[in-house]
Formats: structure tokens, sequence, C-alpha cells
């Protein structure tokens, strides 16, 4: 599989409209797991390092928004999420990654296996259900975000 940077390339030399918000540095990214008392998988980890945040035709992945971790504006992961706990009752075990008014995508933090990887689930605000999207960012990454096309076989 091509890497996210690869992908992202080749996304935007697609002619993908594209927003990179920049890379987090790891002093940005422990002050976003202090904040919400959790170790975040090493691929949600590596995105944060490379890209921070991304909206990709469109479509938005949350994430550290001008070197601040704790910033509340939309786009960022701490303020999605903590709007989504504030006005839909968010489960604590689940950070969002995807925001949506309707089932926003989340990181499930109860579900980290050996590695540290954690399930992607849509989170339905309404019934307050969750369904598992992916086995872990990366793949979540690669089948809703980035074109098929774009990646590898």
């Amino acid at each position: 599989m091509k890497t996210v940077r690869e992908r992202l390339q080749a996304a935007t030399a697609a002619g993908t409209d594209a927003w990179i918000a920049g890379g987090a540095d790891e002093a940005q990214i422990q002050a976003l797991e202090r904040s919400l008392g959790v170790r975040l998988p090493p691929s949600y980890r590596r995105f944060l390092a490379l890209t921070g945040a991304l909206n990709l035709g469109g479509i938005e992945v949350a994430g550290i928004i001008d070197g601040n971790a704790l910033d509340l504006s939309g786009g960022s992961t701490y303020g999605e999420t903590i709007r989504a706990r504030d006005d839909f009752a968010l489960p604590p075990t689940l950070l969002v990654i995807q925001p949506d008014g309707d089932a926003p995508h989340c990181l499930d933090l109860s579900s980290a296996d050996s590695s540290g990887e954690m399930a992607v689930v849509c989170f339905q605000l309404n019934t307050k259900s969750a369904s598992e999207v992916a086995q872990d960012f990366e793949h979540w990454l690669s089948k809703w975000v980035l074109p098929a096309d774009v990646t590898e076989a």
C-alpha cells in the first residue's frame, strides 16, 4: 500500500482539491492525548504528525490545526469531540475523526489491539448506536477519504 503522503500527492496531482493543516509536533500530539486521557493509535499519530488535519475534495479528517491540540474550532479533533459529547452525548470512548451532523466517524478508544490500533466506527447521533466501518485509521483513510484509484491493490 502506498504511504499516506504518496496517496495525498497522487490525489492532488489528479486535481482533487486539498487543504492540509500542516504536521503537528509530538508535544501537541501528547497534549491531545493528555487532555483526552488516552494513547492515540499509531496510524492516527502518524497522520497528525504528517498532515495535522485534512480536507480532501470536501471530505474532512479532523486533527490538530495551527499547532493547537486543544483548539475548539471546526476541524479540530478535540473541538469536534467535545462538541459532540456536549451536544449529542457522544460516548467518552469515541473520538471524532470525521465530523458529521448525523453520523460522525470516530476512533473507538476502547478497541485497542495489541499494536495499539483502534477500530473506526460510525456513530449514529439519533439512535446512539455505533457500527464498525474499518479495522483501524489507516484502512479507514484508504476506504473513506482517499480516492480508490489512488491506492495500490
